[in-house]
C-alpha cells in the first residue's frame, strides 16, 4: 500500500497494487480498509471503488480518507 503525503485537515488517498495472476480477467474487483486507533477502536470502514484486472496484470485500487475531524496521533490500517 502506498500512501500520498498528506496533512490532517485534507483527504489522504491510500493506493493498493494487487495483481492477477490468472489468465482470465477478473471484473469487479474492490477492496475493504478498516482504520483503528490505537485503542484498537475502528474509526472508520469503507470499500474503494471496483475495478477490473485483465489476466496476468495488475492495477490499482484506491481509497479516500477525509481527515477533516480527525485528531493528531496514531492510527492503524487493514486491508
Amino acid at each position: 500500500m502506498n500512501a500520498e503525503k498528506f496533512k490532517l485537515g485534507q483527504v489522504a488517498k491510500f493506493d493498493v497494487l494487487i495483481e492477477n495472476q490468472w489468465n482470465d480477467a477478473i471484473n469487479d474487483v474492490y477492496g475493504e480498509m478498516k482504520i483503528m486507533d490505537e485503542g484498537n477502536q475502528l474509526i472508520l470502514s469503507m470499500k474503494s471503488l471496483p475495478v477490473n484486472v485483465p489476466g496476468r496484470s495488475q492495477n490499482v485500487i484506491s481509497f479516500y480518507w477525509d481527515t477533516g475531524n480527525v485528531k493528531e496521533g496514531r492510527y492503524i490500517t487493514y486491508i
